[in-house]
């Protein structure tokens, strides 16, 4: 089943906070993901002022409506597509100072990718794809950073309960962090960060505390290129096209 997803195509199109079915979507998605739905109306105010920038990875279909990611204008399609999952770029410049990261560090957050199509590789490319973007303009970035749950207590016993038991979900039989799967992509823990704690509220009003780590991987130094030439470039709407590995 996985080798058949990983050979399908997919897209990351821009988020349009403005358009009420991409917002009730990303909504929709948080909820299911599991955690920090409640911040989708701050997500919305943050991307249009341009400090978030965030992409679907596309697979009922939405309207590619956005205009503008950013500050930069772009050409919509118009075209219906289908969201599997979300993937976010964003600025954080105190956190740059604080790690004695490069100033255009930029930083990818809230990565989602649906349930049911977890293990298939979609994660992987759109991380890939991400990174290339990241290269580009208008970010321009060298490096990329990110947080990530302490790989001891996602693999404990506790996280497993919440992730998986509570939604009814089958535990997967190999279980890899989430620390690990993102240094088998060169992401490597920034020196002298401390694990910092996210909150998250459950369902029933409980608070989670969330042990986090940071990390940080170099882009390559001339930009987009100096990567494989099998990566697909941008297209001319804004949106990345990728294969699935």
């Amino acid at each position: 089943m996985a080798s058949q997803r990983a050979s399908e195509k997919v897209d990351l199109i821009p988020w349009d906070p403005v358009d009420e079915d991409h917002y009730q979507r990303m909504y929709s998605q948080r909820v299911a993901c599991g955690w920090r739905e409640d911040e989708v109306a701050l997500w919305k105010e943050e991307v249009l002022a341009g400090h978030v920038f965030f992409y679907w990875i596309e697979k009922e279909p939405l309207k590619d409506t956005v205009k503008i990611v950013g500050k930069e204008p772009r050409r919509r399609s118009g075209r219906t597509f289908v969201p599997i999952g979300h993937i976010s770029l964003r600025h954080i410049p105190d956190l740059n100072t604080q790690f004695s990261l490069p100033q255009d560090t930029i930083w990818i957050k809230s990565l989602y990718v649906s349930w049911a199509l977890q293990a298939g590789g979609f994660g992987r490319s759109a991380m890939a794809q991400l990174e290339r973007l990241a290269a580009a303009p208008p970010y321009n970035a060298s490096v990329v950073a990110l947080d990530t749950i302490r790989r001891d207590y996602h693999l404990s016993e506790e996280h497993l309960r919440w992730l998986y038991d509570r939604r009814g979900l089958e535990r997967p039989k190999r279980h890899v962090s989430t620390q690990d799967w993102y240094a088998s992509q060169g992401y490597e823990q920034i020196p002298n960060s401390a694990v910092s704690f996210y909150e998250n509220k459950a369902e029933d009003g409980s608070v989670q505390r969330l042990p986090v780590v940071f990390l940080s991987k170099k882009l390559p130094a001339n930009g987009l290129r100096s990567w494989p030439p099998e990566f697909p470039s941008l297209t001319t709407n804004g949106s990345l096209r990728l294969s699935i590995d």
